[in-house]
């Protein structure tokens, strides 16, 4: 399928995975923006889809007006999803603040077993194919790839050669 591409922020459909990158922060316009298309792709999935949320260290936290409005809608979409998988690009500091939103964002929603963060893609990927992703850890990778090509984010997201622990709810 080819990527959509919004305001700072891409997506492209593999399977049954949504896989998201965000160059950008996240504002409203682009988080109701990517709230259509996971509506969308959870309407055309019945059992349930991945998502693979990849947060670039360019992007920053949602405001605590976006964070009540994400909440709001997981509360409805996560019950349709299986998983959301966050990668959270950048250092360990990054990793830390996109970790406790997530967990503040899926506590408050009622959806905290429905959330992973790792550090790296290639973490992101794994735990995907995991949990029945039906692409390719090759697709899943080369997604993420296009994406950062058509956000001409150059040069694209890279993998350390060694994966951090995987951080979990």
């Amino acid at each position: 399928m080819e990527p959509l591409v919004g305001d700072g922020v891409a997506t492209v459909e593999v399977g049954n995975v949504l896989t998201v990158l965000w160059e950008h922060p996240a504002t409203i316009t682009r988080f109701e923006w990517l709230k259509a298309i996971m509506d969308r792709k959870a309407d055309a999935t019945p059992g349930g889809f991945l998502m693979l949320n990849v947060i670039a260290a360019t992007s920053s936290p949602p405001d605590a007006a976006l964070r009540r409005r994400i909440q709001a809608h997981f509360k409805e979409i996560v019950p349709r999803m299986r998983m959301i998988i966050v990668v959270a690009l950048g250092d360990s500091l990054w990793v830390s603040v996109v970790r406790t939103i997530v967990r503040a964002v899926a506590l408050l929603s009622g959806q905290s077993a429905h959330q992973v963060v790792v550090a790296t893609v290639a973490e992101g990927v794994a735990i995907a194919r995991k949990l029945g992703a039906t692409a390719s850890a090759a697709e899943l990778t080369q997604a993420v790839d296009e994406l950062a090509d058509v956000l001409g984010m150059h040069p694209p997201p890279r993998r350390p050669t060694q994966p951090s622990d995987v951080i979990r709810r």
